[in-house]
């Protein structure tokens, strides 16, 4: 698949979560609950060091997603709206079951019944979905309100703004 039609893809369904132009973890979390219809759990965690740093867990009391707590702040945001990415696509994971010698699952009780979705879980396709539409989310999050005033020759100007529109 070409990148720009991955990335038209992926905004098209950030889109829909009609987020301001300045917005949050929160923010996103709140939208995509509603759109998902199913409360989201954010639960940090110091993961052992063969885990990934993220994973989303879907039970029957909705969806959790464990990230590493030690991961720098624009770091977690990523991993996090990684995580969401999976959920605005719809991606589904492996049974818990299917798989408890993982080491994630050192940390989920055998009471839990669901689906567990890990870098290790899904495709190629999906983990590139996700982390297309993180990054996407995390541009538009750190994107400035303001426009891009530029002092320089006319022509270098133009393609600042240009480069600006374009993230």
């Amino acid at each position: 698949m070409r990148t720009t039609d991955l990335r038209k893809r992926c905004e098209k369904r950030i889109d829909l979560l009609g987020l301001p132009v300045r917005f949050g973890i929160d923010e996103v979390c709140e939208r995509l609950a509603i759109q998902v219809g199913s409360r989201i759990e954010l639960i940090p965690m110091a993961l052992p060091p063969a885990c990934p740093l993220g994973l989303l867990i879907t039970d029957k009391r909705g969806h959790s997603i464990v990230y590493e707590d030690s991961a720098s702040p624009i770091h977690r945001q990523q991993i996090i709206f990684h995580e969401f990415a999976h959920l605005l696509f719809g991606h589904t994971g492996q049974p818990i079951a299917d798989d408890d010698r993982h080491c994630m699952f050192v940390h989920v009780t055998h009471e839990i019944q669901g689906q567990v979705l890990a870098r290790s879980c899904g495709s190629t396709e999906q983990e590139t979905e996700a982390e297309m539409t993180a990054t996407l989310l995390l541009q538009r999050a750190h994107r400035s309100s303001q426009p891009v005033t530029v002092a320089a020759d006319p022509a270098i100007a133009d393609i600042v703004r240009r480069l600006d529109n374009s993230l």
